[in-house]
């Protein structure tokens, strides 16, 4: 039985440590502890110091190796994906994988995290599905006849990142965009193993293909970068030890600035010019911002969407009670995140889903600040209705994902 400690210890050989670990142990065990002390001339808990040590070390070591082997496995899998699905350009590759063991997730609740999963950044729209392995989000433009990014979420808690990035005609790489969405992606991807429930230590693996010849352009240099000298970037990965690195924005900026780093010192500049010289996160680029302050409300439970006008997934009924009286107000998928007492939601659904007397009740009780109940699922809120939004055949303005033909109507509860 082992017992575990925080905290300084009373003793006056021990008042500096942190913590304690003390274990139990019979007879035979003690008898045998001692024998063994007493042959190599150590004090009994040195010896079971040293023993817990190397075990540790060997466990750890396994660990890494195996995700080590994964990763091997992995990369001749995109290499042979990449020639056969993806659009040509440089590629960038990235990798969460958890230490945790016999992980196994069920796709459908990945399936909750979905707006957390796509597979280029700044667009709302693109495909998304179980597969064979466990979830997965693609995203084709119209006018490509290949991809240009997945992200894959295995049932194993794996989650793999692969994509085009965004480069001109001219062998440019917009480094803005290429910082502000790697950090972007790792804050996303890490938010939804946390609320996947999974625990660190989690393995953050980047890499790049195809980028000698490339060169790098910033809004924060006057001319491009020096070709980057080498085709295929496997950098050192990094261990997140704890949640608090990544599931916020300026955290996960902190934790991937040495990645950024030796991208661009590939291309021949000292450092990633998304941070000031004394290591400072200068923020998204400006035409990011609104995009990244969206995510962050919502990683903070600050704002929940129950969005309905993706018909391809499944949804259930978001009832509001009047009175006696129960109304489907549309189909929507379940709140992907715990919300607060001070969470908004914002509910996008096709009119035509209403049952009969929904919309006239709704708007009447949005006209009188009524609170009003909704329930989905076994999820409950309450709170008064703030605005109502509709738009026209042909979907909204509000850019959402596969939107429904139908008319649709977009109106926020705010918390009482």
């Amino acid at each position: 039985m082992i017992k575990h400690h925080q905290g300084k210890q009373t003793t006056s050989s021990d008042s500096a440590k942190t913590g304690l670990v003390q274990f139990r142990a019979d007879e035979t065990l003690m008898a045998d502890l001692s024998q063994v002390a007493e042959r190599l001339h150590l004090p009994v808990g040195v010896l079971a110091r040293l023993w817990v040590s190397e075990r540790l070390q060997k466990e750890l070591s396994f660990d890494i190796s195996a995700i080590e082997s994964w990763l091997q496995h992995r990369y001749r899998a995109i290499d042979k994906f990449i020639a056969r699905d993806f659009c040509p350009g440089p590629i960038q590759i990235i990798h969460l994988v958890p230490f945790q063991r016999s992980l196994d997730i069920e796709p459908d609740r990945v399936s909750h995290f979905i707006r957390m999963l796509p597979p280029v950044e700044r667009v709302d729209e693109f495909e998304a599905r179980i597969n064979f392995e466990g979830y997965q989000t693609v995203k084709q433009f119209k006018s490509k006849d290949k991809i240009d990014g997945t992200v894959q979420v295995f049932r194993t808690g794996q989650i793999e990142s692969v994509r085009v990035l965004k480069s001109d005609d001219k062998d440019i790489i917009f480094a803005d965009y290429l910082d502000d969405d790697l950090i972007r992606a790792v804050w996303s991807y890490a938010c939804v193993l946390e609320a996947l429930k999974i625990k660190p230590p989690i393995a953050l693996c980047v890499g790049f293909k195809n980028m000698q010849g490339y060169r790098l352009k910033s809004r924060r240099f006057e001319a491009p970068s020096a070709d980057i000298n080498v085709n295929e970037l496997q950098i050192e990965a990094i261990t997140i030890k704890d949640w608090s690195e990544v599931i916020t924005i300026e955290n996960a900026a902190r934790t991937v600035k040495k990645i950024l780093d030796r991208v661009a010192n590939s291309a021949g500049l000292p450092r990633s010019m998304s941070y000031s010289a004394s290591g400072q996160w200068l923020g998204p680029p400006d035409s990011s911002a609104p995009y990244v302050q969206r995510a962050r409300m919502t990683a903070r439970t600050d704002v929940l969407e129950l969005l309905g006008t993706n018909t391809s997934v499944q949804r259930n009924d978001l009832i509001m009670q009047d009175g006696a009286d129960k109304f489907i107000v549309g189909k929507v998928r379940l709140p992907s995140l715990e919300p607060t007492a001070g969470t908004k939601f914002r509910c996008l659904v096709n009119v035509d889903e209403m049952s009969q007397g929904a919309e006239e009740r709704l708007n009447q009780r949005h006209r009188l600040s009524m609170p009003t109940t909704f329930t989905v699922g076994d999820f409950t809120f309450t709170g008064t209705i703030s605005r109502i939004t509709y738009a026209p055949r042909g979907g909204p303005t509000e850019k959402t994902l596969r939107i429904s033909p139908e008319q649709t109507m977009m109106f926020v509860v705010e918390p009482i």
